[in-house]
């Protein structure tokens, strides 16, 4: 029973969610460089590092999660198992023990805790920040072709919502493989 929970999470919303995101990725860098192929390559030029970004925290977050999960199974392992044997505990006089042990197991998953959060607050910003730095340059560069009226305002509107289209995938893959 408590295996097939996170299987049938996963199933319910982790795969509409990656099916969704991995035909919407490609799609939108389509239709970007279909609207305009010179706003598609500089809004591309973000893309290869925020790729690595995205894989890096995959593979990252993956190992620290399953970690965090083992730190939090033996802390409650520790518990369930003080309140069985409590007699036992209490009849060898062995609270402080128990206790050292307890505090020794907390500590180590509030540490793992708090990498995984640390881990998270780098990799959600930096595609955030990727995303606005694809959004400046496009803007400047459609600011550009505007000038020279090589493009419609419509066009330029067009490729700024499509580029949000590429970089939130991004964020909800390495969300779901994580």
């Amino acid at each position: 029973q408590t295996c097939a929970l996170p299987i049938s999470d996963t199933l319910s919303q982790g795969m509409p969610t990656l099916v969704s995101n991995v035909i919407l990725l490609p799609a939108a860098v389509g239709a970007l460089f279909i609207a305009d192929w010179r706003l598609g390559l500089i809004s591309f030029g973000v893309l290869p590092p925020a790729l690595i970004l995205s894989r890096w925290f995959q593979k990252v977050s993956h190992v620290a999660n399953v970690e965090s999960r083992n730190r939090i199974a033996a802390v409650t392992a520790q518990i369930a198992e003080s309140v069985a044997g409590m007699a036992v505990v209490q009849a060898f006089n062995r609270e402080r023990a128990f206790q050292a042990q307890f505090d020794e197991l907390n500590a180590a998953n509030r540490v793992q805790s708090i990498y995984t959060q640390k881990l998270f607050s780098i990799f959600f910003p930096s595609i955030e920040l990727f995303g606005v730095i694809a959004t400046c340059a496009v803007l400047f560069a459609g600011e550009k072709l505007l000038a020279h009226d090589s493009i419609s305002i419509g066009t330029l509107i067009t490729a700024l919502y499509l580029l949000q289209l590429v970089f939130q995938p991004l964020q909800d893959l390495s969300d779901v493989f994580g």
